[in-house]
């Protein structure tokens, strides 16, 4: 944390190393910490704790919207999963990834997106299954590597390598 002029910074958790992290609610916050595997845990800032509550996951955690909950991607024996953490730990399925890109982002309105090669999908409400939204072949760019949407859902960023 900081002060209000940026000055003063403290450590607010001892947790480390941590490389990503995403919001759930005032005071939790989800962190996917480095290690063999990664794992991601539930911290209580107020508290200064933190409890492992998934392990063997990918480098994507996501606010969900309207909820307090992020989304997060985890491998088991049949591949990679997005799946939601929720304020209170309960851990849900929601769908499994079409690929094996691991990043996903939400809309404001709470569309999933995730990309497989040069395509952006997006996943059909209660089927599980993914749709082409577009491929950005068409617009002279490779593979998908990360991709975020804007606060107002106007605008998908993207990190993708160069078209061959």
């Amino acid at each position: 944390s900081f002060a209000g002029d940026g000055s003063d910074p403290r450590r607010i958790l001892a947790v480390e190393p941590v490389g990503y992290h995403a919001w759930l609610a005032a005071g939790r916050v989800g962190l996917f910490v480095l290690g063999e595997p990664p794992t991601l845990r539930l911290a209580e800032t107020g508290a200064g704790t933190a409890r492992v509550v998934a392990g063997d996951i990918g480098r994507s955690l996501q606010r969900v919207p309207a909820g307090d909950a992020i989304s997060f991607t985890q491998r088991d024996d049949e591949g990679w999963w997005v799946r939601r953490l929720e304020s209170s730990g309960r851990i849900r399925t929601i769908a499994p990834l079409p690929g094996p890109e691991l990043y996903h982002a939400w809309t404001p309105d709470g569309r999933l997106l995730t990309a497989r090669g040069t395509e952006v999908l997006e996943l059909v409400p209660g089927s599980g299954t993914w749709r082409r939204v577009v491929d950005l072949a068409e617009h002279g760019l490779g593979a998908v590597t990360r991709l975020a949407v804007s606060p107002d859902g106007r605008t998908l960023a993207v990190v993708a390598d160069r078209a061959t």
